[in-house]
């Protein structure tokens, strides 16, 4: 079809088909909407099909990932090791949860980016959801962690390489799908959900907001808040890396 054929009943058929997944037909729409919106300022048509489509589709409700409470994360511990996974998979899992980083920037993270004499671990801005540098101050645990992975990958560049190929890294459906062995009586947890529950603990345990949002590295929109936040508040964020080993000691397994 030309482009001037094009009415909004033909971009409704389209969405319509994938009614199943809302998310996935709102992307669709979005993208004829653009398509158009680029002919338009281009003289190229004078009217969109797609723009008085939106909301045709009713978008599912967000789903939060869940996150778990001290003895869900409890037990969630001590399954992770009777799983039968790979070394490194189980201490993806682990970092997860002592890092508070997004997945995909734990699995695509390298050597270099750590200091481990120094306990710090430096992701670069293009590797971060926000588009900025991200400094994680890690843990005693994360440490001892990262070192052992060191043992085994370390001749390499990625810390958690793919184990059928080690020249890319570990993939994201790798964990996905080791969270949905683990049996520990919470149905379809998933690896961002550690995220969620470290925040909870800490602000339960009296970390100020600021704190736990330049921990889960969101982005402070006021430029002068997030200069003085970052120079401020190391030390708390590096006091989180204490709470960890001395909370723990009431609902964690020993040795952790």
């Amino acid at each position: 079809m030309q482009l001037e054929e094009v009415q909004p009943g033909h971009v409704l058929a389209i969405i319509k088909a994938r009614a199943d997944t809302t998310v996935t037909a709102e992307r669709i729409r979005v993208i004829v909407q653009q398509i158009y919106n680029h002919a338009i300022r281009n003289l190229l048509v004078t009217t969109n099909p797609a723009q008085p489509l939106r909301g045709a589709i009713a978008r599912a409700p967000v789903e939060h990932h869940r996150h778990l409470s001290k003895k869900e994360l409890g037990e969630f511990w001590r399954k992770l090791e009777l799983q039968g996974a790979h070394a490194t998979t189980i201490a993806a899992s682990k970092l997860l949860m002592f890092t508070m980083t997004r997945k995909s920037e734990l699995l695509r993270s390298k050597w270099p980016e750590f200091d481990l004499d120094g306990a710090q671990w430096d992701i670069p801005a293009e590797r971060m959801k926000m588009g900025k540098p991200h400094r994680v101050f890690l843990s005693r645990q994360a440490v001892e962690i990262l070192r052992s992975v060191h043992q085994l990958t370390g001749h390499g560049d990625y810390v958690f390489p793919s184990i059928f190929r080690g020249s890319v890294p570990m993939g994201d459906v790798t964990l996905n799908h080791f969270f949905k062995r683990i049996d520990f009586g919470v149905p379809d947890f998933s690896p961002h959900g550690l995220r969620g529950t470290a925040a909870t603990l800490l602000r339960e345990h009296g970390f100020g907001r600021d704190v736990v949002e330049l921990l889960l590295a969101h982005s402070e929109k006021n430029a002068t808040v997030a200069a003085y936040s970052h120079m401020k508040l190391a030390a708390d964020r590096k006091g989180r890396c204490s709470f960890w080993p001395i909370e723990w000691r009431h609902w964690r397994p020993e040795g952790i």
